[in-house]
Protein backbone atom coordinates (compact mmCIF):
# COMPACT_ATOMS: atom_id res chain seq x y z
CA UNK A 1 0.00 0.00 0.00
CA UNK A 2 1.02 3.41 -0.72
CA UNK A 3 -0.53 6.55 1.12
CA UNK A 4 -1.75 9.05 0.98
CA UNK A 5 -2.02 8.87 -3.15
CA UNK A 6 -1.84 11.55 -4.66
CA UNK A 7 -0.34 13.30 -2.13
CA UNK A 8 2.59 16.46 -1.74
CA UNK A 9 5.18 14.05 -2.67
CA UNK A 10 5.75 12.46 0.58
CA UNK A 11 4.39 8.95 0.68
CA UNK A 12 4.50 5.71 2.89
CA UNK A 13 5.03 2.58 1.72
CA UNK A 14 4.05 -0.68 3.24
CA UNK A 15 4.07 -4.19 2.19
CA UNK A 16 2.17 -6.96 3.46
CA UNK A 17 2.97 -9.67 4.86
CA UNK A 18 5.21 -11.37 7.67
CA UNK A 19 8.45 -11.75 6.52
CA UNK A 20 11.94 -9.66 6.41
CA UNK A 21 12.73 -8.78 3.11
CA UNK A 22 15.38 -6.51 1.16
CA UNK A 23 13.19 -4.79 -1.36
CA UNK A 24 14.54 -2.80 -4.46
CA UNK A 25 12.38 0.43 -4.81
CA UNK A 26 12.42 2.79 -8.40
CA UNK A 27 10.22 5.16 -9.42
CA UNK A 28 10.09 6.12 -13.26
CA UNK A 29 8.63 9.15 -14.71
CA UNK A 30 6.32 9.41 -17.68
CA UNK A 31 8.84 8.56 -19.71
CA UNK A 32 10.40 6.02 -18.08
CA UNK A 33 13.29 7.63 -16.73
CA UNK A 34 14.33 6.41 -13.50
CA UNK A 35 14.15 8.86 -11.07
CA UNK A 36 14.44 7.70 -7.80
CA UNK A 37 16.17 4.10 -6.73
CA UNK A 38 17.03 2.88 -3.19
CA UNK A 39 17.32 -0.13 -1.05
CA UNK A 40 15.74 -1.23 1.86
CA UNK A 41 14.69 -4.19 4.47
CA UNK A 42 11.45 -4.46 4.77
CA UNK A 43 10.17 -4.93 8.51
CA UNK A 44 6.65 -6.20 8.68
CA UNK A 45 4.45 -3.34 10.96
CA UNK A 46 7.00 -0.54 9.47
CA UNK A 47 6.60 1.74 6.27
CA UNK A 48 8.94 2.97 4.50
CA UNK A 49 9.20 6.79 4.05
CA UNK A 50 9.39 7.95 0.51
CA UNK A 51 10.55 11.75 -0.07
CA UNK A 52 9.75 12.69 -3.73
CA UNK A 53 8.96 16.69 -2.61
CA UNK A 54 11.39 17.66 -5.41
CA UNK A 55 9.99 16.52 -8.27
CA UNK A 56 7.72 18.20 -10.64
CA UNK A 57 3.61 17.61 -9.94
CA UNK A 58 2.44 14.49 -12.19
CA UNK A 59 2.07 10.72 -12.54
CA UNK A 60 4.94 8.52 -11.56
CA UNK A 61 5.25 4.55 -11.99
CA UNK A 62 6.67 2.81 -8.52
CA UNK A 63 8.21 -0.85 -8.77
CA UNK A 64 9.12 -2.72 -5.78
CA UNK A 65 11.09 -5.48 -6.20
CA UNK A 66 10.90 -8.51 -3.37
CA UNK A 67 12.86 -11.36 -3.02
CA UNK A 68 9.66 -13.47 -3.96
CA UNK A 69 7.45 -10.69 -5.66
CA UNK A 70 7.38 -7.52 -7.96
CA UNK A 71 4.75 -4.76 -6.80
CA UNK A 72 3.94 -1.59 -9.48
CA UNK A 73 1.92 1.08 -7.99
CA UNK A 74 0.97 4.68 -9.92
CA UNK A 75 2.07 7.49 -7.77
CA UNK A 76 0.29 11.51 -8.48
CA UNK A 77 2.00 14.38 -6.88
CA UNK A 78 0.11 17.23 -7.11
Amino acid sequence: KVFPNPGNGIFEVGLEGDDIENVNISVFNASGKAVFIDQYVNIPGVNYNLYLQDLQPGVYFMKLDTETKTYRRNLMIH
